[in-house]
């Protein structure tokens, strides 16, 4: 059961921040997701800030993948506490009404994610020494890895090619989870041999 809610929150939180990256930064904002607003970008252009738009739109899709497709939910879950901070940031600051409510809400999702990996930290504290806890963990390999980076690639291409074919786009990043999922096949058959 709890690991089944480990990943189902990592899931949910990476769907939703991947979704919404890819809408604000796909051509006519044309891909699915359920959080927004996928006019962040035009909004900060505003205030002079729509390069920080794009990095936050970027950032949402590179840190949500991380944790929808469960291969680094833990990098993905620490990347996403300064994501978070910023967004709650900027929301505050436009003094948008029930939107800070919601971060935190993701911010609690966030830290039981966290909470769930509170072994790692212990080396980062240590500076080091091994944990018994840490080495029982499914090791990853550099074929599960490239596979795994060959899927977020894809996710980048299907940005661009939103723009000139909004299907072929939506092919692109579908493929490009598929083949992410996969990585774990290629890690369990490499470490089979």
């Amino acid at each position: 059961m709890k690991r089944f809610l480990v990943q189902g929150i990592s899931v949910f939180l990476g769907f939703t921040f991947w979704g919404s990256g890819m809408a604000k930064l796909f051509f006519e904002h044309k891909f699915f997701g359920w959080m927004g607003p996928v006019w962040l970008i035009d909004e900060l252009t505003k205030y002079d800030l729509g390069f920080y738009g794009a990095f936050i739109a970027y950032s949402q899709v590179v840190i949500g993948y991380l944790l929808v497709t469960t291969r680094y939910k833990l990098l993905g879950s620490i990347m996403m506490l300064p994501l978070l901070a910023n967004i709650l940031m900027v929301t505050i600051s436009l003094q948008w009404r029930g939107t800070p409510y919601v971060i935190c809400f993701f911010l609690i999702l966030n830290m039981t994610l966290l909470w769930q990996y509170r072994d790692f930290f212990r080396p980062l504290i240590d500076e080091g020494k091994s944990n018994a806890d840490i080495n029982r963990r499914t090791p990853k390999t550099w074929s599960g890895h490239l596979v795994w980076l060959t899927g977020l690639g894809l996710q980048i291409l299907a940005i661009a090619v939103s723009y000139y074919h909004w299907p072929l786009s939506l092919g692109i990043s579908l493929t490009g989870l598929v083949i992410s999922f996969m990585s774990f096949r290629v890690d369990k058959n490499h470490n089979r041999n």
